[in-house]
């Protein structure tokens, strides 16, 4: 995923780069702050969502478990590099509000 704008509610329009080609879309998204988890997911032939669950170790210290599920077959190290700019554009956004609400 390159980029997701907010639609109203738990809608997203979301875009990625799949196979080298620029493709977009609607999703959801629905942040539950009681049970530490983030869902989200696609419609589509490809059947495509996951969560995102955070564990307090100690104060200061997380654990992040990912899970994800679609029915469309992975290509190499697609899913790692996938999740790597999905993280890399939530670490991005995250610092963003730190830095406009403080």
């Amino acid at each position: 995923m390159t980029a997701a704008e907010p639609e109203g509610g738990d809608q997203v329009h979301v875009e990625a780069e799949v196979h080298g080609h620029h493709v977009e879309g609607e999703a959801w998204v629905r942040p539950d702050a009681q049970r530490r988890t983030l869902e989200w997911g696609a419609e589509g032939p490809d059947d495509y969502h996951g969560e995102l669950q955070v564990e307090e170790l100690s104060p200061g210290r997380s654990r992040i478990t990912v899970s994800l599920h679609s029915v469309r077959e992975a290509q190499g190290d697609e899913v790692q590099r996938g999740l790597e700019q999905t993280v890399a554009v939530l670490t991005q956004t995250a610092a963003a509000d730190d830095r406009s609400s403080g």
